[in-house]
């Protein structure tokens, strides 16, 4: 889920009101920065946004030569200034980079600042990002990119141009190669005892390196006078909190060091090592075939945004033949924060929680992994299979009326085409990975790290008592395993009353690593079971050739509405992103509209695969269908089939009737129930994605839930609507789907 600057459960968030008004006097309250980044007394005064360094953006690619460059290295990380450039003297030829310029207010001014990117006005076309032109609209004047100019690009097409020179005399051949990279953190500074009010901070940094409150030690975590301490390294004693802040619940959850007595042992709760429960991972494939190359890399984090998605890209592009690059976030919520709205404080957050040494090691083991996918290409065979078992023994549960579930598992195989062994199983789960709860301190990958395990090493046979064979030891596969959030939106998470199943038929209902430990199981159940039934089909091309491989992408121009992105993303600068068609105005208000930010939906087809990509987390029925009196696709569960949200009252459509016995897809008693008779009718998403769709959620930016266009309704409507005081906003829902069908069109 994507958080606000609150707590997350429905029924604990801040009405959203309290938290806009936290977050106003958080505004007023804060200081200024001196030169050595921490706070001072000082009034803030009114400063340049982040500036950063720019390449022209090229429209024939999307504008991703325009992404974050130099500058995204700080990433807020407390250092001097927060990434604002210095002023500078009036009358002097300006340093700023395309797209910012200097600005003096007075003639009285001795001093000018460069004008951040994120503020679009202008004076003339020098002022804009290649793509953009100073315009006016409204009587405002500003750099404009028009969305009409966002066109979409194909491969075969334009999307590959390097195509001629990546041929590999593959003839009728696909090839493989994968990788597994770690990006767990190397090191992070970590909370005493007494800083912490359960696994969250209770303290404002910054603070006094005598508090007892944070071991100010560096990023080696190891304080003067202790066994191993040579000399001071970064960030020791300066009075600032250089942790890795776990992504999910809630602000100011600073990751905790796993104890020795947890280190190697072989129990769910044991951890790799002192900095992780389980390696964090870059999980990434590459396909090539007629010369088409491309790139996709699953990521244990809960989002990446589409900035920083193309800015590996960019590098990808330098240094590799790589025609496009698919990432997605599993969406861990016991990842370190990789966007800025999980950093420190007590109330709310004071900063960002993106750590720059962090994410310099996610961007270069994705590269490194990419590398060496690219130098172990091997001819390949492919598998696919679309696994339904409905959703019992996975421990997920819908706390959003329709009660909908897109339960069916799509699974790409892809293996040696001489030998037969794994190179790499592409997955996608439809279930928060968040069973470890809020009170969890360890970085984690959640139940994905046991669902890699699991299809990795595969289940034991199981045995009554008497020693009768109850279930049969399946076979694990060889290969990396590439794990990515599904249809989670809505919201579909593994609370503490449904349970897990472990392949021995013990059920599993507490949140925490014996939870994680049972989903893994359950789906690497649901998958070896499958293949030992011999349901794995191979995929071929025409004559029996290898399957064809093509891909796809648009970018999109979104606004965001939602007042407490623009708080955390313009004000409280949280959000490190460009800003687009959008002159800030002060607070939360702009001219001629609201902001809008970049960003991009992909599909790529192996055979009669299709992936496609969404920006956020959506909800299933935007894929499915399965609304009542209404049609669906890949036939989803319909209605809450554990009688957990709901009794078995209703009838055949979910809806509540007297005497009903059947699951229902709302509550009995729902208070503001969706408008039924606007819901839409078909073709659904995974209609016209095909016989085998394979749905990547957060697959290349971070922008919250996308809600059905019948049923959002803002400004804390009553009811079951916490989705959209997480989203960027309610037109982001039909930008994605006009772009899915767009290219679903095209392929």
């Amino acid at each position: 889920m994507s958080k606000p600057f609150t707590l997350t459960r429905p029924s604990l968030q801040l009405p959203l009101s309290l938290s806009l008004s936290l977050s106003l006097q958080l505004m007023i309250s804060l200081t200024a920065c001196d030169d050595e980044g921490r706070t001072s007394s000082a009034p803030l005064a009114p400063q340049a946004d982040m500036s950063e360094e720019r390449s022209d953006i090229g429209l024939d690619v999307g504008l991703d030569e325009g992404a974050h460059q130099e500058q995204l290295d700080l990433g807020f990380d407390g250092g001097p200034d927060e990434g604002v450039v210095p002023a500078q003297p009036c009358g002097l030829e300006p340093a700023c980079e395309r797209g910012a310029r200097c600005v003096c207010p007075t003639d009285d001014e001795l001093t000018c600042a460069c004008q951040s990117p994120l503020n679009r006005a202008c004076e003339g076309d020098d002022d804009c990002r290649l793509g953009e032109r100073c315009e006016t609209h409204e009587g405002v004047s500003l750099c404009w990119l028009d969305p009409s100019a966002l066109s979409a690009r194909h491969c075969p097409g334009e999307l590959c141009p390097q195509t001629s020179n990546n041929q590999t005399n593959d003839g009728d051949l696909l090839y493989v190669g994968a990788r597994s990279m770690s990006i767990t953190p190397l090191g992070f500074e970590s909370p005493t005892p007494l800083g912490l009010e359960g696994a969250q901070m209770s303290f404002t940094p910054p603070l006094d390196p005598m508090s007892g409150l944070w071991r100010d030690c560096g990023y080696d975590d190891v304080c003067p006078g202790e066994p191993g301490y040579t000399a001071p390294d970064e960030g020791e004693g300066d009075g600032w909190t250089q942790g890795a802040f776990i992504a999910g619940f809630s602000h100011g959850r600073p990751a905790q060091k796993c104890p020795a007595e947890l280190i190697g042992c072989d129990r769910p709760e044991c951890c790799v090592s002192a900095l992780a429960h389980d390696e964090l991972l870059a999980q990434v494939v590459v396909l090539r075939r007629g010369g088409r190359t491309l790139g996709l890399v699953s990521l244990d984090v809960v989002g990446l945004f589409h900035s920083e998605v193309e800015r590996i890209r960019r590098a990808a592009r330098e240094e590799l033949e790589l025609d496009h690059l698919i990432i997605g976030a599993t969406h861990t919520h016991e990842g370190f924060d990789t966007v800025g709205q999980y950093g420190p404080g007590a109330t709310l957050p004071v900063r960002s929680g993106v750590d720059p040494h962090m994410m310099t090691r996610v961007r270069s083991q994705i590269l490194e992994g990419l590398r060496g996918a690219l130098s172990d290409l091997r001819p390949a065979r492919a598998q696919a299979v679309i696994l339904d078992e409905g959703v019992e023994g996975l421990g997920v549960s819908d706390s959003r009326p329709p009660y909908i579930f897109d339960d069916n598992i799509p699974l790409l195989h892809l293996k040696d085409a001489e030998t037969g062994e794994g190179i790499a199983t592409l997955l996608s789960v439809a279930n928060h990975p968040e069973s470890l709860w809020a009170d969890n301190p360890y970085l984690s990958s959640d139940y994905m790290h046991f669902v890699r395990a699991y299809l990795r090493e595969g289940l034991p046979e199981v045995r009554d008592a008497e020693g009768a064979l109850l279930k049969p030891a399946l076979e694990g596969v060889e290969g990396v395993t590439l794990t990515f959030a599904g249809a989670l939106g809505g919201l579909l998470n593994p609370g503490s009353q449904v349970p897990a199943r472990r392949y021995d038929g013990v059920d599993v209902r507490e949140v925490g690593f014996d939870k994680a430990d049972a989903i893994g199981q359950r789906v690497a159940e649901i998958a070896l079971s499958a293949r030992a039934r011999g349901e794995w089909a191979e995929l071929t091309g025409s004559e029996g050739g290898a399957p064809q491989l093509s891909f796809s992408t648009k970018p999109l121009l979104i606004p965001v509405t939602n007042p407490v992105f623009l708080l955390g993303g313009y004000v409280l600068k949280l959000f490190n992103r460009d800003m687009y068609n959008a002159v800030p105005l002060g607070g939360t208000s702009f001219a001629p509209s609201e902001p809008r930010v970049l960003s991009e939906v992909s599909v790529a087809r192996l055979g009669d695969v299709t992936l496609i990509t969404a920006p956020g987390e959506v909800f299933p029925e935007l894929l499915t269908g399965g609304y009542p009196n209404r049609s669906s696709a890949q036939n989803p569960t319909l209605g809450d089939v554990t009688g957990i949200k709901a009794p078995f009252s209703c009838d055949e459509q979910g809806l509540p009737v007297e005497g009903g016995s059947l699951p229902c897809r709302v509550r009995p008693n729902q208070e503001n129930p969706p408008p039924w008779s606007e819901a839409p009718e078909g073709p659904y998403l995974y209609e016209l994605a095909g016989e085998r769709p394979f749905f990547i959620g957060l697959g290349g930016d971070f922008l919250g839930y996308l809600v059905p266009e019948y049923d959002y309704q803002p400004n804390n409507a009553p009811g079951s609507h916490y989705e959209e005081t997480n989203g960027a906003s309610g037109a982001m829902t039909t930008l994605w789907r006009e772009a899915l069908i767009e290219l679903l069109s095209a392929e």
